[in-house]
């Protein structure tokens, strides 16, 4: 019996220390709203991806 009760406890703990996983950045997860209700430990990560997503464009050349 304390068997199975240390492996039900052990169990819980190694799920519950599981990372969530961030969904893919894209324009329908990028949403300020779905970004809200992200758990707080990937949402920091999750929005600075949202805003560095666009590729880095060079203007054109300046001729005086």
């Amino acid at each position: 019996m304390q068997k199975i009760i240390l492996l039900s406890l052990g169990a819980l703990f190694f799920v519950g220390c599981a990372e969530p996983v961030p969904p893919e950045v894209n324009d329908e997860n990028c949403e300020t709203a779905k970004i809200e209700k992200m758990d707080k430990r990937i949402r920091t990560e999750f929005a600075d991806k949202c805003v560095t997503r666009s590729r880095f464009k060079p203007s054109e050349p300046v001729r005086w």
